[in-house]
């Protein structure tokens, strides 16, 4: 989903190649064009290309022409993709015997001084905060002292090992292994993830680092009883430490009582925020109505940009406004073009490129009505985050993938809605809004 594809961008930084899978019933959709995209990006030295599902009585017919739409795409030769089936285990010994030969082992040197790439960390329950390290050199041991080389943090290793599949400890990680590291850090904030590591007194050059994941939409959390804030305050501190990507700041409100704004990556992060709250703790919320984060540049001259994430901060007077973008990513069966080009222009698109995609059918279905299309659109992620992918299914009648990434700023005329409420004002209801559809909204 497009609200984890920094999970996907952060594990590519350590790899010397990935498998692309498609899927053998649908073939190249909006995310396939995507992760293709942040291969290319971080320059892999191989890339696989497997067919999945080929388990299915429908596929086989199908593999062929999608093999032919995969060698348009990403430059393969059609016999260098492979088949398989991830529920059968059909084809998977050649995907890892493939991957053994095409994909080049890391290189390193073991009597180096230690040089490693922290890219994952999570909280458990016996070691506290573990760190997922690629070491580039050097051999890594328990009692060594880190230095990150960006944070300036020291990381006093008290074990290390591998994930074999659960974590194994070992005596040391020698450069080329990724394995893990348990240390003296405490919380996930201070896990460094992205930076280089280095033994202590001998910082070198560090690697290409990765900022941390940002939040696209923001929301104010609440709990349904008053009396509950002291509970919520406990279960969001314990989803954080699990969840670092959470952004939490503790507000009030005149209406809602205590809470927390909260940052997520997305609207699906945000449900499974709020779930999490309800299933494992036990905390049924509230959840204001989300915002983008927008940009702000002050009236006087000489003041700071602010990031404003709520309407309650969103300020009277102001030079101008610039709301965040996204590149949208859609394939979408022929016929459901116009449509779908309407909904676009409704949300404020910018249509960037256009292309027909020759859908892989049967021998025996010539439908022209079948043939998809590839359309990229520069969109205000405002007009994204909150029923645009439901509009999307309903007029393809589902037959839509939807993908897209972050695409900078834009300049918009943003206002604030209030709502009174026997006169008086309550700001738990305000939202932010395009001022032409403020009244619609």
């Amino acid at each position: 989903h497009s609200d984890f594809s920094h999970e996907v961008t952060r594990g590519l930084t350590v790899c010397q190649g990935a498998v692309l899978l498609v899927d053998g019933l649908q073939g190249i959709q909006a995310q396939t064009i995507s992760h293709f995209g942040r291969t290319r990006r971080q320059n892999l030295e191989r890339l696989l290309v497997a067919i999945n599902k080929v388990d299915l009585p429908a596929v086989p017919e199908q593999i062929p022409s999608v093999k032919a739409s995969i060698a348009a795409l990403t430059g393969e030769k059609e016999e260098d993709v492979l088949a398989v089936s991830a529920k059968t285990g059909q084809g998977i010994d050649d995907l890892l015997q493939a991957i053994v030969e095409r994909i080049p082992p890391p290189e390193g040197k073991e009597n180096a001084p230690v040089k490693g790439l922290i890219f994952d960390s999570w909280f458990d329950a016996k070691k506290g905060i573990v760190q997922l390290v690629a070491l580039k050199e050097g051999v890594l041991k328990p009692r060594m002292t880190l230095v990150a080389a960006h944070a300036r943090k020291a990381i006093q290793v008290k074990e290390v090992g591998i994930l074999h599949p659960f974590m194994t400890p070992t005596k040391a990680l020698k450069a080329g292994q990724v394995g893990y590291i348990c240390s003296n850090i405490k919380r996930t904030q201070d896990a460094c993830v992205g930076d280089t590591v280095f033994p202590q007194n001998q910082i070198g050059e560090p690697l290409p680092c990765f900022g941390p994941p940002k939040c696209t939409v923001y929301a104010g959390v609440y709990p349904e009883q008053a009396a509950d804030y002291e509970k919520l305050q406990v279960a969001v501190g314990r989803l954080l430490l699990t969840d670092p990507a959470v952004e939490a700041k503790a507000e009030v409100s005149a209406a809602l009582g205590q809470g927390f704004r909260c940052g997520f990556l997305g609207i699906l992060h945000l449900d499974v925020f709020k779930e999490r709250l309800k299933t494992e703790h036990g905390v049924s919320v509230l959840v204001t109505s989300p915002t983008v984060p927008y940009h702000v540049t002050p009236k006087k001259k000489g003041q700071p940009k602010r990031v404003v994430c709520s309407a309650s901060d969103f300020p009277d007077f102001f030079e101008q406004v610039e709301e965040p973008m996204v590149e949208a990513t859609l394939v979408v069966p022929l016929k459901s073009v116009p449509a779908i080009q309407q909904l676009c222009m409704e949300r404020r698109g910018e249509e960037l490129r256009y292309e027909c995609m020759p859908m892989h059918t049967s021998s025996n279905d010539s439908n022209p009505q079948q043939d998809s299309v590839l359309l990229v659109y520069r969109i205000p992620l405002a007009e994204v985050i909150l029923d645009f992918f439901d509009r999307l299914q309903a007029v393809t009648s589902g037959l839509v993938s939807f993908d897209y990434i972050d695409a900078g700023l834009a300049p918009a005329d943003i206002v604030k809605v209030g709502f009174l409420f026997n006169g008086e004002r309550v700001d738990a209801l305000s939202f932010l809004a395009q001022r032409s559809r403020a009244r619609e909204q």
